[in-house]
């Protein structure tokens, strides 16, 4: 090896060795301030989660409401969750059969009640609620039909889970429907429009007529 390739070898080796000493470090903080930007408590706060949800206990929900309304006409529908499977849950409900179902209950639970634009719903109880297993717990709704034909009612029941400090989340299953036929009231049809477009009325048709009878009435 002539002694100019020997110098050219052992100069790439220092330059090597240089960038190396002063690079490597800055690339190894760089890496450590990412890591930094990633919170430590994410991977707690998911085994929590699922810490929770996979030791919920065997329970059951029942869900009533009626197979048919009329218009304008209000009941109630009754929710009831138990962490008892054994209990029974149908106990002083009347009307049409209740759906009946296993599910798994945690001590937090939800319940939400949605009929779209076919019902009215008001709550009645709390929406989130503390579930036991000394007796079941009991959600409420006046539900009023609007909307005539075959409409759907359904419920969400929610599992809620409190993870650290933050807000509770919750999952929403299982959900169950309820068709409900419900048929035309004429007199609540009527009563509506004239209660929707009572303004439209007295604009289009009742001041215009009594301008006349009076114009009539003045100017024979």
């Amino acid at each position: 090896m002539k002694r100019r390739d020997l110098f050219v070898a052992v100069g790439a080796f220092v330059i090597v060795i240089v960038i190396s000493l002063f690079y490597v470090p800055t690339l190894k903080k760089g890496l450590r301030f990412e890591r930094r930007d990633i919170d430590p408590t994410i991977g707690n706060k998911r085994n929590t989660a699922w810490d929770i949800i996979s030791h919920t206990l065997p329970g059951r929900v029942v869900f009533q409401a009626p197979d048919v309304m009329n218009q304008g006409q209000e009941t109630k529908v009754t929710v009831r969750i138990s962490a008892n499977s054994s209990e029974d849950l149908t106990k002083g409900l009347k009307g049409a059969m209740p759906i009946n179902d296993s599910i798994a209950v945690a001590p937090r639970m939800s319940v939400k009640l949605d009929g779209g634009d076919a019902f009215e719903i008001v709550p009645l109880t709390p929406e989130n609620q503390l579930v036991a297993t000394d007796t079941f717990t009991q959600w409420q709704f006046n539900v009023r039909a609007l909307e005539a034909g075959d409409q759907e009612l359904d419920v969400l029941v929610g599992l809620r889970v409190k993870m650290g400090s933050e807000d509770e989340e919750s999952r929403f299953y299982p959900t169950y429907e309820r068709m409900i036929n419900v048929k035309v009231n004429r007199i609540y049809v009527v009563r509506h429009f004239l209660s929707e477009n009572w303004k439209w009325l007295i604009a289009t048709l009742i001041l215009p007529a009594l301008a006349f009878l009076i114009k009539k009435a003045v100017w024979p």
